[in-house]
């Protein structure tokens, strides 16, 4: 199965693995997406759009950080950096829970996520 987007340069984030979820990004200049396959049958079990306001530059569109699992307010989130905007997924099924925008703070850059002490601590250029 392929799953399609441009991203000249390569992506630059890694996968993670939740439970049977097999997570990644695919934050290109054409599209920009996340996805969770089923890791015995690789099938895609749930894939979610990013809802955030993109730059209207192609190159601006593109992202590199890894997911991080976190636990927030006793549950499961996956905090998922992407071009101008820090998400939070339900691992689970996709479902978008929260967003924040970078705003003047700059553009997604390699680094993931942390978390400790009950905060999300996340890096921009």
């Amino acid at each position: 199965r392929s799953l399609k987007v441009r991203h000249e340069n390569g992506a630059g984030s890694s996968p993670v693995l939740w439970r049977d979820r097999l997570i990644f990004h695919c934050d290109g200049s054409d599209v920009q997406y996340i996805v969770a396959l089923d890791n015995k049958t690789c099938e895609v079990a749930w894939r979610t759009d990013r809802t955030g306001k993109m730059n209207d530059n192609p190159q601006l569109k593109k992202a590199y950080g890894t997911p991080l699992i976190v636990e927030m307010g006793g549950r499961d989130v996956l905090a998922s950096p992407a071009a101008d905007w820090l998400y939070g997924y339900d691992p689970a099924t996709g479902r978008e829970l929260w967003k924040m925008p970078y705003g003047k703070l700059g553009f997604s850059i390699v680094p993931r996520p942390v978390a400790g002490n009950g905060m999300l601590f996340m890096c921009t250029s």
